[in-house]
């Protein structure tokens, strides 16, 4: 499960993830840039998809 949530006032996309199973990052990785692209076409802004953080999610849903 990937659920997408925007923060326009901090310029933030959030991907709320369920539960990872070992190895599953890098297939979880392709998936968001692909629904991202989606989203963004039509857009002219540039995204830096190569990197990510992990947080604790109550910190993200607070």
């Amino acid at each position: 499960m990937i659920d997408l949530r925007a923060d326009q006032n901090k310029n933030r996309l959030y991907a709320i993830l369920g539960p990872i199973d070992t190895g599953e990052g890098k297939h979880l990785f392709r998936q968001i840039k692909f629904r991202l692209n989606l989203i963004t076409s039509g857009f002219s802004w540039v995204a830096d998809f190569t990197s990510f953080t992990i947080n604790d999610p109550d910190e993200i849903l607070s």
